[in-house]
């Protein structure tokens, strides 16, 4: 059974995330941890029902990895759109297994790599140069150790995450690559002339989409 695990929203610094979201959402995201392996940190909360909301960006305190990044983000056109302001990078669907899942897949979603935050274990999706499939509107897959989704243990603001909207120029691959996967229920997809993604969400300064 795959659900919806969590919204990753990309920034220039934390700085700049939290203080994105505190003016949107009107609450202050927590703080989260460090990804040694990734040289990137993050803030997290929960969403409710399971799920949660990550800032997350490049940390200039650690040591940059010898490899590309997670979510694109050693991509010098990413970097700039990051610096204008945070954005939606993608979204992430939790898997019991993940490498049956990524089976069905076929080879579009990238090879699995396993991930350590603290006391947290896990395995994830990723192409090798840290690009993100469609642009990020295909999801991401994640398998955590022992099943255990830490999103329970994380800080609830009252803030919920109502439609994931999609609009694509490349619909029917798409729509065939989230079939294939069956998270094809988890958005609203539209052919479109140009790649968005906007979410909309529940906050305590009423409803708010991002994208």
């Amino acid at each position: 059974m795959l659900e919806l695990d969590h919204i990753v929203l990309g920034a220039d610094s934390l700085e700049q995330g939290v203080a994105f979201i505190a003016d949107k959402f009107g609450v202050e995201v927590p703080k989260g941890g460090e990804h040694l392996q990734m040289g990137t940190h993050n803030h997290v909360m929960s969403l409710g029902d399971g799920s949660y909301f990550e800032i997350i960006a490049i940390a200039p305190h650690l040591v940059a990895p010898e490899h590309a990044r997670w979510f694109d983000l050693d991509n010098p056109v990413q970097q700039a759109r990051l610096k204008e302001r945070p954005r939606i990078l993608t979204w992430v669907v939790r898997t019991l297994n993940l490498k049956q899942t990524l089976a069905q897949a076929g080879e579009g979603l990238g090879d699995i790599l396993a991930m350590q935050r603290g006391d947290l274990s896990w395995q994830l999706s990723i192409r090798s140069d840290g690009s993100l499939p469609f642009q990020g509107l295909c999801p991401s897959l994640i398998e955590w150790q022992g099943n255990l989704s830490p999103a329970a243990k994380m800080t609830d603001l009252g803030c919920r995450l109502n439609t994931i909207q999609i609009q694509t120029t490349e619909f029917d691959q798409l729509n065939s690559a989230l079939s294939d996967i069956g998270t094809e229920k988890f958005v609203q997809l539209n052919q479109g002339e140009s790649n968005s993604i906007a979410i909309e969400f529940a906050t305590p300064r009423g409803l708010v989409t991002l994208n």
